[in-house]
């Protein structure tokens, strides 16, 4: 097993730690223990969405990764989206100050806290890094080191030490495949999965059921882990097993089918979404349908 190390300063190296069994200490067994718990939820959740009707838009293999772009703050279009992504959070997390002595913005986020100090330190991101706004004039070398600087900046930011000296996540969907040139990618939840289950109530006696809020915040963030992660080492099984289990753990109970649907039909559904409609979409209208037999 290996785990990251938020206080290894090495850049463009590997910031993670070996350690074995027997050196575990009690705060890496809980999360081990939290993690093979959260993949046991997963498997139920998935289990839940295929098993109920209506329900099987909140898949949890209905969260993908879709290509983010930035809002012209820089030339580069990389790096416009990491400025973009630091700036795009800081403006949700931010509430008015409740001190009527002074004048200042105070910031907030659900199930953490309210802090004094950006949450994402879009300053430090946007100045440190050599040259960053002296693009043009930097040779390739030169934009490699700067971007090294702003990627490292910027997952460094993801953490927030909290009073007691513990750290967490504070963006549960940070951009990943952040490469030069490329355009990178974020964990998009299409299917609103997460308004759902913070707005479930579950019944008593129910042995199946959609992860909590809080699990489903876990597993975004464990699954954009893995990407940005990606090399580095490798995984503890319960982690490999919980990356595959929320895409494949109802598989086998999936039949496919293809079927050659009439250019009229097709005509009727594209007027009716005003575009192609996608596989959801598709089995919600068969699933009507199948109610109309009974």
């Amino acid at each position: 097993i290996s785990y990251w190390n938020h206080d290894l300063s090495k850049a463009n190296k590997q910031r993670t730690v070996e350690i074995n069994s027997e050196s575990l200490d009690d705060d890496s067994q809980k999360e081990l223990l939290d993690l093979e718990e959260l993949l046991e939820k997963v498997k139920r959740h998935n289990m839940w969405s295929v098993s109920k009707t209506g329900m099987h838009r909140y898949h949890l293999k209905h969260l993908k990764f879709e290509e983010y772009s930035g809002k012209n703050l820089h030339p580069d279009k990389t790096v416009d989206a990491v400025l973009s992504h630091a700036e795009n959070f800081c403006d949700k997390a931010m509430i008015e100050a409740v001190d009527r002595e002074t004048t200042g913005l105070r910031w907030g986020l659900k199930g953490v806290g309210k802090f004094w100090i950006q949450p994402i330190n879009v300053i430090e991101i946007a100045s440190e890094p050599p040259g960053l706004w002296d693009w043009e004039n930097l040779n390739q070398a030169q934009k490699k080191k700067c971007f090294s600087k702003l990627k490292r900046l910027y997952y460094d930011n993801i953490y927030h030490e909290l009073p007691d000296g513990s750290k967490r996540p504070m963006v549960m969907t940070p951009l990943v495949d952040l490469s030069l040139g490329d355009s990178p990618r974020v964990l998009v939840d299409e299917n609103g999965i997460l308004d759902f289950v913070s707005r479930w109530k579950p019944d008593a006696g129910d042995e199946l059921g959609p992860l909590s809020q809080q699990e489903f915040e876990q597993l975004r963030f464990y699954i954009s882990a893995d990407k940005w992660m990606s090399g580095l080492s490798p995984r503890h099984p319960i982690y490999e097993s919980l990356i595959h289990q929320r895409l494949h753990s109802t598989s086998i109970y999936d039949k496919n089918s293809v079927i050659w649907i009439p250019y009229s039909i097709n005509e009727e559904l594209i007027n009716h979404f005003g575009r192609e409609p996608t596989e959801t979409e598709i089995k919600d209208l068969l699933e009507r349908g199948m109610s109309l037999l009974n």
